[in-house]
């Protein structure tokens, strides 16, 4: 029996998982860039959407809780949802999602396997690249001002200390609330009167607020002016910067020079308990304006380093972490709070 052509399977496997989640009936829930489902695995009893999630813009799937279940194309997350794993079902889920969204798929020899639509085109269109980061000097220098426009929260401040910090070390490791919308407003308009660069510091992106919108919030005079072109023709109105809201607070995350290069939000509520503070930037691929985004950066994932009390007060901006804190052995701790209280503990 001849195989699925090559471009069969290459026009599958770009096919939008969103496309098979709708088709396949599941229930979807949105939040941002990501559209929540229930996890495919059969071994997670769990039915709560709010772990398992579609990336739309680079078409994969994760549960942030089962350890194996994740698709990078649309293949691999049929086969989960259909026949609940990855493994040994290729051909199968190639044929179910032709079958299931009418796509005309043939073998190497010209031979029709399913039988549909011959100009398929998918509805959302995956990005792989995404803007990079500021540099680390620019960036420690927004977050530094950022996070000394948040407040703490009583309940944010009370658990800090319960988890053995003392107050100096609240304000030396900058611990602080995120920013409720309102709250965000005066924020901004500091951080652009005082003229800092928010473009491309993971975190914060632009939302377009066309003029017709006369509710927003947001002083006009703030923002970018700019149009966006719609199948009823151009919209004019004003970029704005957001920032990820979300009940929690901020855990800054240095890098060996002792510049602040992230932020780490721990949730108050759900799961998974810890997040990147992190943007996007889709206005190549997204075509509805309330969900637009402009200049964001992708967080990634780095790694922090943790010093004592004593040397944070030392470490001054740009100066190697090697050269204020002398060093025989590393530890590697699973979170932030693990590191620094581990080392607050034996300091």
């Amino acid at each position: 029996m001849a195989k699925i052509s090559q471009e069969s399977i290459d026009l599958i496997r770009n096919v939008p998982m969103v496309e098979v989640a709708h088709a396949l009936g599941l229930p979807m829930k949105q939040i941002g860039k990501q559209i929540f489902i229930p996890c495919p695995n059969p071994d997670h009893a769990e039915g709560a959407m709010e772990h398992c999630c579609i990336e739309t813009r680079k078409n994969i799937m994760k549960c942030f809780t089962c350890t194996d279940t994740s698709a990078n194309n649309a293949i691999g997350f049929y086969a989960w949802h259909k026949f609940g794993k990855s493994d040994g079902v290729f051909k199968q889920s190639i044929q179910g999602i032709a079958e299931l969204l009418k796509i005309e798929i043939y073998d190497e020899t010209g031979k029709v396997i399913v039988a549909g639509n011959k100009d398929y085109v998918p509805s959302v269109k995956v990005v792989s690249e995404s803007l990079p980061p500021q540099e680390p000097r620019i960036l420690d220098a927004v977050y530094r001002a950022f996070l000394n426009l948040c407040p703490l929260r009583t309940e944010h401040h009370k658990e800090l200390l319960e988890r053995g910090y003392r107050q100096d070390e609240l304000n030396l490791y900058m611990f602080r609330s995120v920013p409720t919308y309102d709250e965000w407003l005066p924020i901004y308009k500091t951080l652009m009167e005082k003229n800092y660069p928010l473009e491309r510091v993971p975190g914060f992106s632009q939302i377009f607020q066309p003029d017709y919108y006369k509710q927003s919030k947001f002083p006009a005079h703030l923002g970018e002016a700019g149009e966006i072109s719609t199948e009823k023709g151009v919209v004019k109105g004003k970029w704005h910067y957001v920032c990820t809201s979300m009940k929690g607070y901020f855990i800054p995350v240095f890098d060996e020079y002792g510049y602040i290069i992230r932020l780490r939000i721990r949730k108050d509520e759900g799961s998974p308990k810890y997040i990147w503070f992190s943007s996007q930037h889709n206005v190549e691929s997204e075509t509805n304006i309330k969900y637009l985004r402009r200049n964001g950066a992708s967080s990634g994932a780095p790694m922090s380093i943790a010093v004592p009390p004593a040397v944070m007060k030392v470490w001054s901006k740009g100066r190697h972490i090697t050269e204020v804190c002398p060093m025989k052995s590393l530890l590697v701790t699973e979170g932030e709070h693990s590191a620094t209280r581990s080392l607050i503990s034996v300091a």
